[in-house]
């Protein structure tokens, strides 16, 4: 599966590597219709990269075809919020996008309102290790999954994506 806007904005947000990535997802958008002469550029990209040159065309690439820039925060949110859907539309998803979300928000500052995910990933950490959720005191081994996916519904909920 190609690697989604959001996932590029994030990656960008965040000041990630630009390689394999951007030209996946830049072949993913002319796969699908879209088109720009820097995505076709972008997309006849080989490897070794140059982060340099492949950030470059990625960025004319987003202008070209109209995606605006976004705060990195909002980069992020909306990253973590692709994250969590898959997570709430597929249960045997959900510890790993927990460990997903919980590293974006470390990699973010401890962001704000990502937070919990980052508490709710400790706990989850704590009760494999020590049966107690010294980061989630509510949560059990038997209640954690209900715990996040409660917690999941809820971010989904009061954004819009």
């Amino acid at each position: 599966m190609s690697p989604t806007t959001v996932q590029i904005l994030g990656e960008k947000a965040l000041d990630q590597e630009c390689g394999q990535s951007c030209v996946d997802w830049a072949v993913g958008l002319l796969e699908t219709g879209s088109d720009s002469d820097a995505l076709a550029v972008l997309a006849g990209m080989t490897p070794p990269f140059n982060h340099f040159e492949v950030a470059g065309r990625r960025d004319r690439a987003l202008a070209e075809l109209g995606i605006a820039d976004v705060s990195k925060n909002q980069a992020v949110r909306e990253w973590a919020g692709e994250h969590l859907r898959r997570a709430w539309n597929e249960p045997a998803y959900c510890r790993s996008a927990l460990s997903f979300v919980s590293d974006l928000c470390i990699r973010n500052d401890y962001q704000q309102d990502l937070f919990d995910f980052y508490l709710l990933d400790c706990a989850w950490d704590d009760l494999d290790e020590v049966g107690v959720a010294y980061h989630w005191l509510e949560a059990t081994r038997d209640s954690i999954a209900a715990v996040v996916r409660a917690r999941i519904e809820s971010f989904l909920s009061d954004r819009v994506f």
